[in-house]
């Protein structure tokens, strides 16, 4: 499968094609023609009627590359987004970082064999002595 259907399918929550063209308000041979070819507008429309955003189905077509979208973003500063938006994205990442750590769990951290503490005898302590 290639990546575009891969996206199709993902969006869609694998809906029979006759599914998507309801949505589409279309028919399901053309929405294939479409998407065989490509059509950028259909990919949007596809994305606005499952409610994500176009842009990965836009760089699974090849109309757009990964970095085409972070040019774009990069000219966006935080004052252009609402405090809602903001909130979102912060939440969003702390989710990620969150299932991220609870995938680490697993990972014991390394013991290290010396440590901070004076646990070394000095001069003048029992078993110190000066050398091998």
């Amino acid at each position: 499968m290639n990546a575009l259907n891969n996206w199709v399918a993902q969006v869609t929550g694998d809906d029979s094609w006759r599914v998507v063209a309801e949505k589409l308000r279309t028919t399901h041979s053309t929405i294939q023609r479409r998407l065989k070819n490509h059509d950028s507008d259909a990919i949007i429309e596809i994305a606005r009627a499952y409610d994500v955003n176009p842009i990965e189905g836009l760089i699974a077509s090849g109309a757009l590359t990964p970095l085409d979208a972070r040019a774009y973003s990069a000219v966006w500063s935080v004052s252009d987004f609402s405090d809602v938006e903001l909130a979102q994205i912060i939440v969003s990442r702390l989710e990620e970082r969150e299932a991220f750590e609870k995938e680490s769990d697993d990972v014991h951290p390394v013991r290290y064999v010396a440590d901070d503490t004076d646990t070394e005898p000095g001069m003048g302590d029992e078993g110190y002595h000066d050398g091998p």
